[in-house]
This record gives structure tokens, C-alpha cells and sequence, in this order.
């Protein structure tokens, strides 16, 4: 089968035209607004929770309407020069939706599935295409915006607006990734596309000369992890990249983190000819950036936690959100400082004003805007999105501690910082959850954690408020003179039981092979794989000698879950294994010998899609 038709039938289908309805219930509950957008003079947010769009006037600062178009928005981009054309993505649907904005009203014209996840999505230079990130697919799709009767023309004409630029299926092109991607950045002249690591400091980048045969090229890397922001340097001649920063090698002591030494927020800037000096012979293996500028975010006493959002505007300023401490960084002119400003809580997303002198601010957990004066570094206003509590229930406020880096010392890091979004960044951190320093131990992911007692990788901590209690006294170094109160551990604790593990790369691909699959779970159960990874979290309450032994001689792990291990870059408790193939054939985990290579590839299926 062609492969552009293989895309049409299996990832991509448009549905009829619709009208988005206005839905009421939607005042009176959390938005959680994570993308914005400027649109025919009015701010417009993509709300998650509510799977919303808030259209906000920002002279008359107040939400004009308010409209449902999804399930759970992730992102919302302005088409460029297509009257009032939005695309955004919907996480829990698995849809590209495109909108139609003028003035207060807003409807839906077209839905696209796009499978595995999409959490992001991003337009060509001239508007003429887009791509869209699939998180657990580990995907790209390209897909070409089909130009029509701008709205204007429609108007005169007196005829449907709803052709105006359309998505083209026919044209789509899908891409595999070697990780979990989530930022792009589509730039300079359309000639290429590209993609960060959702957890890792990886960098795809893909050749879009042409879309219909775009290929990735190569992976480039940093040393760092949750990019969640890139933009075009002042000069135009490299890539901005917010992004955390982990040193493996730094216990957590309260000395470290109060000099930002275990994990640091940074700026990064990568020139284009840095970043694409590597040639065509491995498309898979990251290759190392070597040269780059880096731009700390926060000082001692003063953190900056969690940086999110990165835009630099045509005069060279750069405004930085930086979710886990509730404010932005402003940068006036190149290589200038940093300003703090104080917003909303949690700010995620940025938009500039159509002169690039203001920034609009989506505050995740805030359920607002701020609008922040960019040549003063100063807070202009604030605007609700509606008289709704901020906080409906114990797990909606644990979500919220969780991401708070004022929960660490000084504001360095949050609970986010590592698990990111309740999974793991995969990376190494020497802390006392076992007890002992100079042994770092692989970040675990925290989906179904209620369920997988003890906890630790050594099994010691046998109660899960303990173990919440000393993350954030200990490893996060909360305070020294005064314990964190109980109902921060509840609130938590209630976010905690809402996390599930992700969908498998198989099945949030959907290529699972059935039959290999149902092969496979018999080689695991005659291997007695299940002694130490127990349907139905594949995991064990015991702590068992597999073999291994960290710095400090410790032999005995308690069996991590296996729900979602094909998400996972990195495996055993030092990082040892990139792959569960690596698991098996590199490390002869134990329990594998005599496996035939036909056993062994139905095994690796197994894990693929459990």
C-alpha cells in the first residue's frame, strides 16, 4: 500500500464541518489554561481541563466568551496571514482542530485525528503546512495547509467561509522519533524542522524541503532535560532553548541546592551552524552539542524553577516563563540581564501584542492572563478567565503543588522538575531515598505509584506520605527549620492517585502485532518473568537480588513496574539499558537464559505494547 495513502487511512480523517456550542458550565470550573494566541485584536488561550477556548479583550480586559471545542487542549497557534485561522491540538481526543476566529466568535471547521497523543503543533515559516507532535508515539505529522477564500472574500461573495485554508490529508507525512517529542520550532526558510525531547535534552531535526518525502536527519543533544521552550535568538542566527538542568554527580544536600547545583534553570543558545554540523550517516544516535552560550535563570536564594515558554521579539528581547515560581524573566535587549516579574501561578504560555511591546502570559494555575509592558520589565494587569474556583478538589491543588518549585529551597526545582508531568525525565539523582549519597538512581515515573508498595529503589519506605513528606524535606530540602504541613502531603498525595501509566509505543502507535504479543506473554510467564514483575502493575512488593549492585555494594531492588516500560530511555537503576532489547540481549537480565531468538523477539513485543 502507498505509504500516503496507508497515512490517510489509518492516522488521518477529517470530519464534516462543525460549529463549536458555547458551553456555561465551563464558567464555573478550572480552565488551566496552557497555550495562547492573538487573533483579530483579541487573546485567546487553549484551556485543558476544560477543553475550551477563552476569548479575552485585552482593552477591556475581561473574557468575552468562552467556547468549547475539545476535550483537552494542549496547544493553539495563529495561522499567519489566513484571517482569523487557528489550529490547536487535543491531547485526549487525538485531534487537529481548526478553528475559525472573528471577533467574539469562534467555531470549529475541521478535525483531524492524529494519533499517539498530540501535544503540540507548529506552523512553516510562510504558514503553508504544519507539524504536529505526538507524544507517545514518538511522531511527527506533516500536513499541508490548503489556502482558500479568506474571510473577507467570503464576506462579499456571501458564501461559507468554512473551505478557507483546510488541512490536506492527502499530503501528510509521518515521521518516527527516537523519544517522546513536544516542542518545535519550524523556522528561517522552511528548510527544516526541529523537535525537542519532551523529557530529555534531545533535538531532532528533520529536513521539510520538500513534505511529502521529509526525513529526520540526524539528533543532536544537551546537557539537560524538560525543554519546554524554543525560539530564534536576538541575531537570527541560532536557537533559544529553555531547559532544566541536572547533574547526576550532586547529592542533594541543603549546601548544593541553596547554589543551584542540583538541578539549574538555564537559557541555552545554540548556533544554526553548531547545530546542524553533523552529516547524514546516523539518524538515530544523538551526537553532542559542543558550543553554545548558556544564560542562567536565577540566583542563590532566588530560583527559577521550572522554565516553560521562551519568545524573543523582533527587537531582540526575550521573555522567559518560568512556571514553578510564578513569574517571567525579561531580557530587554541582547546579552542584557534578566528581570524578574511576578504574574499568575504557573505561567506556561506566551503571545506577543501585534507591536511585540507586550507579552500575554497564560497562567496555567493562576486561570488567567497577565499582561506584562516588556520594555519596563513591569506588570501591566491581570485578567480572569472567570469567577470559577481556582481550586475544585485536593488532587486539582496537589497538581498545582506538585508543579511549585517554591516547595524546594530558594525555588529551584519542583516536584515536575524530575517526574516530569508524573512521568520521569530517565535521568540519575543522588538523594536519601535510599538512604545513602554517591549512589545516584534512575527517576522513576509515578503512573499507578498508589499501587507499587514499597517505594524507593531499595523498598524502605513502606508508606506513601513518608515518602512524599521526605521528597520534599530531603531531596527538595523544603526548609530545615520547619516541616512541610500535612495537607500539602494530602493535596499531593490526591494528584498522585489520579496518575495512570502511558499508553505503550505499540498501542499509542497503533502497530501492535496481536498475535506476537499474546506469544510474548506466554514466554514471559514460562520464564517466570512474573516472580518479580506481578500482574496486573507487572511489578512485586519484594525486594529481590537480580544481580546488580550500586556504589554502596546494595545488591537487593524492589522490581520496578513494567506498565509502560517501551516510554522509558533508560532502564535499571543506574541507566544502564537504553532499551528493553539492551535489557535482554546487552545485559542478560536474569531469568533469560536459554530464550531462543524467536522467544526473545515475542518477549520484546510483549514489552513493547504492555
Amino acid at each position: 500500500m502507498p505509504r500516503v495513502l496507508f497515512i490517510v487511512m489509518t492516522l488521518l480523517c477529517v470530519t464534516p464541518l462543525c460549529h463549536a456550542a458555547d458551553d456555561p458550565a465551563a464558567r464555573a470550573t478550572l480552565r488551566r489554561p496552557v497555550a495562547i494566541a492573538v487573533s483579530d485584536g483579541r487573546v485567546i488561550t487553549a484551556n485543558e481541563r476544560t477543553g475550551s477556548v477563552s476569548i479575552v479583550d485585552p482593552d477591556a480586559k475581561r473574557v468575552t466568551r468562552e467556547v468549547v471545542v475539545g476535550q483537552r487542549l494542549a496547544d493553539l497557534v495563529t495561522v499567519p496571514g489566513a484571517d482569523g485561522v487557528l489550529l490547536a491540538v487535543d491531547s485526549k481526543a487525538d485531534e487537529l482542530i481548526v478553528l475559525r476566529h472573528a471577533g467574539d466568535d469562534v467555531a470549529v471547521t475541521q478535525r483531524v485525528l492524529v494519533r499517539g497523543t498530540p501535544v503540540s503543533v507548529c506552523l512553516s515559516p510562510g504558514g503553508g503546512a504544519c507539524s504536529v507532535a505526538s507524544l507517545w508515539a514518538h511522531r511527527i505529522t506533516l500536513m499541508l495547509i490548503k489556502p482558500g477564500r479568506s474571510a473577507a472574500q467570503s464576506r462579499v461573495d456571501n458564501t461559507n467561509t468554512d473551505d478557507a485554508h483546510v488541512i490536506d490529508p492527502a499530503a501528510a507525512r509521518v515521521i518516527d522519533l527516537p523519544f517522546a517529542p513536544r516542542e518545535q520550532w519550524w523556522g528561517g526558510d522552511g528548510t527544516m524542522l526541529i523537535v525537542a525531547d519532551s523529557f530529555a535534552g534531545n533535538l531532532a531535526v528533520i529536513d521539510t524541503r520538500d513534505v511529502a518525502t521529509a526525513r529526520l536527519r540526524f539528533v543532536r543533544s544537551i546537557h539537560g532535560h524538560n525543554i519546554r521552550g524554543l525560539a530564534t535568538s536576538p541575531n537570527g542566527a541560532g536557537l533559544m532553548i529553555s531547559h532544566q538542568m541536572l547533574d547526576p554527580r550532586v547529592p542533594t544536600t541543603e549546601r548544593f541546592v541553596f547554589y543551584g547545583f542540583v538541578i539549574g534553570n538555564f537559557v541555552r543558545e545554540v548556533a544554526f551552524s553548531e547545530l546542524l554540523c553533523v552529516d547524514d550517516t546516523s539518524a538515530e544516535s544523538p551526537h553532542p552539542i559542543h558550543h553554545w552560550s548558556l544564560f542562567p535563570l536565577g540566583t542563590q536564594e532566588h530560583g527559577a524553577g521550572d522554565p516553560d515558554a521562551v519568545v524573543v521579539t523582533p527587537r531582540g528581547a526575550t521573555v522567559v516563563a518560568m512556571m514553578g515560581v510564578d513569574e517571567v524573566s525579561v531580557r530587554r535587549r541582547p546579552l542584557g540581564d534578566f528581570v524578574r516579574v511576578e504574574v499568575g501561578d504557573g505561567p506556561s504560555g506566551i503571545a506577543l501584542s501585534p507591536d511585540a511591546r507586550q507579552a500575554y502570559v497564560a497562567n496555567r494555575f493562576g486561570d488567567s492572563i497577565s499582561v506584562v509592558d516588556i520594555d519596563r520589565a513591569k506588570l501591566v494587569t491581570s485578567i480572569s478567565l472567570g469567577d470559577g474556583p481556582k481550586i475544585v478538589g485536593l488532587s486539582d491543588r496537589g497538581e498545582a503543588l506538585f508543579h511549585d518549585a517554591k516547595l524546594s529551597l530558594d525555588g529551584w526545582y519542583s516536584c515536575h522538575s524530575c517526574h516530569t508531568d508524573g512521568h520521569s525525565n530517565g535521568l540519575l539523582n543522588d538523594n536519601l531515598s535510599d538512604d545513602t549519597f554517591d549512589t545516584p538512581k534512575r527517576v522513576l515515573p509515578l503512573g499507578n505509584v498508589m499501587l507499587t508498595e514499597p517505594w524507593a529503589w531499595n523498598g524502605m519506605t513502606s508508606g506513601i506520605r513518608g515518602q512524599v513528606r521526605k521528597s520534599i524535606e530531603v531531596t527538595m530540602r523544603h526548609t530545615t527549620k520547619q516541616p512541610v504541613e500535612q495537607d500539602t502531603i494530602e493535596a499531593i498525595v490526591a494528584y498522585l492517585q489520579t496518575l495512570t501509566p502511558p499508553p505503550s509505543l505499540a498501542r499509542a502507535r497503533g502497530d501492535l502485532d496481536a498475535a506476537r504479543f499474546e506469544r510474548g506473554r506466554a514466554v514471559f510467564e514460562r520464564f517466570r518473568c512474573v516472580r518479580c514483575h506481578q500482574p496486573d502493575t507487572y511489578s512485586s512488593h519484594d525486594v529481590l537480588d537480580v544481580g546488580l549492585r550500586d556504589e554502596a555494594g546494595l545488591r537487593e531492588f524492589n522490581p520496578p513496574a513494567l506498565l509502560g516500560v517501551s516510554q522509558r530511555p533508560t532502564l535499571f537503576h543506574d541507566g544502564r539499558a537504553r532499551s528493553t532489547r539492551e535489557v535482554i540481549t546487552k545485559f542478560e537480565h536474569e531469568g533469560v537464559e536459554g530464550m531462543t531468538d524467536a522467544e526473545r523477539d515475542d518477549l520484546l513485543e510483549f514489552l513493547r505494547g504492555l
